[in-house]
């Protein structure tokens, strides 16, 4: 291993420390602020997304971070299993979206008529970042999943190509 390839893994090592920290980190201080649950309480449910919404971009800056680590370092499978993940998001995240507008439809007319436009505000702001969030992961998901195939491609070809000892004696005359 040349100096620079050490010097690439040690920092691409480093990267999913920091990618950890980014994902784990804002979900687990927003959780506690959600308890104890209130499934069936729609005040409940459009204040939680609310929150969650703006705890989605630290987790999905470290994704992006842990993607370029296992890009770096060849982790086909780290890869792989992020596009799946990622895909899986987008799915929550579209169920997510249209069960906080019809919650929104529900809550607004209990809401005070003096503070009806900060809460559409808030609405359409977590709504903003529940869409950003779905097409992040799903551009995330199909980069991570083209460079995993790309991966396991390139590693198929090199399992098929003759060794340079195999090249060298077959060369001569």
């Amino acid at each position: 291993m040349t100096p620079n390839a050490s010097n690439r893994d040690t920092v691409a090592r480093a990267l999913y420390v920091v990618a950890i920290m980014l994902i784990v980190i804002p979900l687990s201080d927003a959780l506690p602020m959600l308890w104890p649950l209130r499934l069936g309480a729609a005040e409940w449910r459009f204040g939680a997304v609310g929150l969650l919404s703006g705890a989605l971009m630290s987790p999905l800056l470290g994704t992006f971070l842990a993607l370029a680590a296992a890009a770096v370092l060849d982790h086909r499978r780290v890869l792989a299993v992020f596009s799946w993940l990622l895909f899986a998001l987008v799915v929550v995240l579209v169920g997510v979206a249209v069960l906080f507008a019809l919650d929104f439809l529900e809550v607004r007319t209990r809401i005070q008529e003096r503070v009806r436009p900060a809460a559409l505000g808030a609405a359409t702001k977590a709504m903003w970042k529940l869409g950003v969030a779905g097409i992040v992961s799903l551009v995330l998901g199909i980069s991570s999943r083209r460079m995993a195939k790309r991966l396991g491609h390139d590693r198929a070809a090199d399992d098929k190509a003759p060794s340079v000892l195999v090249r060298a004696t077959t060369e001569r005359p």
